[in-house]
C-alpha cells in the first residue's frame, strides 16, 4: 500500500510570489523530489486554480474558502452573534 502525505494550504501556493505560499511550494517541491507522494489540500481566497500543482503533486483538491460574517442559521447552532467574523 502506498503511503501519501496530505498537505493543507491556506492559499493556492502557485504562482509562488508570497512569503506563505512561497514557503508551501518549495516545500512540495522539495518532497516530490525525495520521492514523497503528496495530496495538496487548499483554500481558494482570490487566486485561481493551479494545473501547475498537478505535476507535482498526485491530487490537488480545492476548497471553498468563506469568510465574512456567520449566517443567522449557523450563529444561532453554535450560540454565535451573527456578527462574528469567521475564517475557516
Amino acid at each position: 500500500m502506498d503511503k501519501y502525505l496530505n498537505i493543507v494550504s491556506f492559499n493556492i501556493p502557485y504562482p509562488a510570489n508570497y512569503g506563505g505560499v512561497i514557503d508551501v511550494y518549495y516545500k512540495l517541491e522539495a518532497l516530490r523530489a525525495c520521492g514523497v507522494k503528496l495530496i495538496l489540500h487548499c483554500f481558494e481566497y482570490e487566486r485561481p486554480h493551479a494545473p501547475e500543482l498537478e505535476s507535482i503533486c498526485d491530487k490537488v483538491f480545492y476548497y471553498k474558502r468563506r469568510t465574512g460574517v456567520i449566517g443567522r442559521s449557523y450563529s444561532k447552532q453554535c450560540n454565535m452573534s451573527a456578527s462574528t467574523p469567521v475564517i475557516i
